[in-house]
């Protein structure tokens, strides 16, 4: 491969990420979460008002109409900068910060009384799929119970197979064993 073409391939590689940045963009959120020691993390999320995110061990909502708009400049973006949905969090907040008043306040009535049914909902799909032993996860979980019926039945129906001749030479031992016996005299 010569110099010109693997900068062909090069530039074209970054072409397509670059493109596939702006794609991812257009799906999703950026999310800055601040800690409590005041470092900075982020995560990408579904762009979906309601969506819940889990960070550092807390559940964090999406509230679309507190989104701001960025340019991301870093990576392969600092050649070709993408707009970006953003959104911050605080530790102290399950709600991002609202970009006029910079805080992150309380939502409307009618918003918790719908997250309160979505939360119920939700629990009780949890709860009905570990009564009816659906629960995702785990080496019996997420549908591999069958797989591993279905592999271990025919692993014994190989195993029998394979030894059938084995049983039969064993019987026919035990039937000579047991004429020997007889003709000797042991057993009266």
């Amino acid at each position: 491969m010569s110099i010109q073409q693997f900068l062909i391939v090069f530039v074209a590689g970054v072409f397509l990420l670059a493109i596939y940045n702006c794609y991812r963009a257009k799906k999703q959120v950026y999310c800055f979460f601040t800690r409590r020691d005041k470092t900075v993390a982020h995560k990408w999320a579904k762009a979906k008002n309601g969506e819940r995110i889990e960070f550092d061990g807390g559940w964090y909502y999406i509230v679309m109409r507190r989104i701001k708009l960025q340019a991301l400049s870093t990576g392969v973006n600092l050649l070709f900068p993408t707009m970006v949905r953003r959104l911050d969090f605080t530790y102290r907040s399950i709600w991002p910060i609202d970009p006029e008043t910079g805080e992150a306040d309380a939502e409307t009535p009618e918003a918790r009384k719908n997250l309160d049914k979505r939360e119920d909902i939700e629990a009780f799909n949890i709860g009905s799929q570990k009564s009816y032993g659906k629960v995702q996860g785990g080496l019996l979980g997420g549908g591999w119970l069958p797989i591993i019926l279905v592999v271990g039945i025919v692993a014994c129906m190989y195993l029998i197979w394979q030894m059938q001749g084995s049983i039969n030479s064993l019987g026919n031992a035990v039937n000579v064993l047991q004429e020997m016996i007889m003709k000797s005299g042991l057993l009266k």
